[in-house]
């Protein structure tokens, strides 16, 4: 029995991640999918998507690649009506490369609700370089300006490292210009196929510093888009205790039991970093509710951190990323840097649970330079 079941806990899938197709016009170095198995037509993808979004009650389905708008518009837009149809919610991941008006209003009109474009710097030198593609930004800008006239909510996905760390500040101010309405950043996550990580992955200290002195002050700013940031894993001793007793620190999606992923092979995983044969869940619903890998995801016990006066506060941090740094899920997360001892909690991805926790021990948990917020 997992911990989770012995704590009578039953988690309620918030997400479907859908990859209708790993097809792709560019080649970001940074980039961690890679091929698998025998695809799936794109039709069977979403037709087992929404069948298990029904079974299971899942809310948001999420359309992924690769990049989607590789597959003709028809074929998304009645992908997005059959899924709107069944009472999903659906969004969209793009670079935002080749994306058209008419396609992005079709889209809307089929039932999209979000289009999540991904931008990797605020200028084109920068974003070009790191997408591997001359034009990328521009191509990228213009959808998203499309997207908001059409009336589709815009998201902006910022993936975070020393090559672009310095336009962090601008990618806030272009979003803002553009009207998006929200603006979330993310540590660019190690995995042994990506190059460019090597000397681009952003220690814990680099990336708390960075949020600190750049992002927070940003969101005390009436102004949108809302930002959201990836916080990091490690808190104090006595900060963690009170943090782990609210749950509040971030823990494995996996773990958690919040999203599933279909990939292009047909199988679901418990998140996108754990495509691997060892993690698969099964081809349908009654196969996720079955599957002994998130028990075992949540059984695990990380060699790595025994003895750690943290594990209580972390719980060990993503379990795909040990296993896709070391070939081991026992391996310590690699964003974990103990030295840190603090914690880093966005301020906007978590709803204070006041009735834990006063309004004393509450600011304990939020950085100094924020606002104090009261009960």
């Amino acid at each position: 029995m997992s911990r989770a079941e012995a704590q009578g806990i039953q988690p309620r899938i918030e997400r479907l991640m859908l990859e209708v197709t790993l097809e792709c016009n560019l080649l970001c170095g940074h980039c961690f999918h890679r091929r698998r198995g025998s695809p799936l037509k794109p039709r069977a993808l979403v037709e087992r998507a929404i069948a298990t979004a029904r079974e299971l009650s899942i809310p948001h389905l999420v359309i992924t690649g690769g990049e989607p708008f590789t597959l003709p518009v028809e074929e998304l837009g009645a992908a997005v009506a059959d899924a709107s149809a069944c009472g999903s919610r659906v969004h969209m991941v793009t670079n935002g490369t080749l994306c058209s008006h008419a396609a992005l209003r079709r889209l809307r009109l089929a039932g999209l609700e979000t289009l999540l474009v991904s931008l990797d710097g605020a200028s084109a030198s920068v974003h070009d370089a790191l997408r591997g593609a001359p034009g990328a930004f521009d191509h990228a800008r213009a959808t998203i300006e499309m997207a908001v006239a059409v009336g589709l909510s815009t998201r902006v996905l910022f993936n975070v490292m020393r090559q672009n760390q310095d336009e962090v500040a601008s990618a806030v101010d272009l979003c803002r210009r553009l009207g998006v309405a929200t603006l979330s950043f993310f540590r660019c996550t190690p995995a042994e196929w990506c190059s460019s990580l090597s000397t681009g992955y952003l220690a814990d200290r680099e990336w708390s510093e960075l949020m600190t002195h750049v992002i927070e002050p940003r969101m005390r700013e009436e102004a949108p888009p809302r930002l959201l940031y990836e916080p990091t894993l490690i808190a104090d001793p006595v900060v963690a205790e009170l943090a782990r007793a609210a749950n509040l620190l971030p823990s494995c999606i996996a773990k958690r039991r919040e999203e599933v992923y279909l990939a292009n092979d047909g199988y679901f995983y418990a998140c996108q970093l754990a495509l691997v044969p060892e993690l698969r869940l099964g081809t349908c619903g009654e196969d996720i509710c079955k599957s002994s890998n998130w028990k075992r995801l949540d059984n695990v016990e990380p060699t790595g951190c025994r003895g750690c006066e943290f594990l209580l506060a972390c719980r060990g941090g993503c379990r795909s990323l040990a296993y896709r740094s070391s070939s081991s899920f026992e391996a310590r997360d690699p964003r974990c840097v103990i030295e840190q001892r603090r914690i880093r909690l966005c301020p906007q991805c978590f709803t204070p649970p006041w009735g834990q926790l006063n309004s004393q021990q509450w600011n304990l948990l939020l950085p100094s330079n924020l606002l104090t917020v009261h009960p």
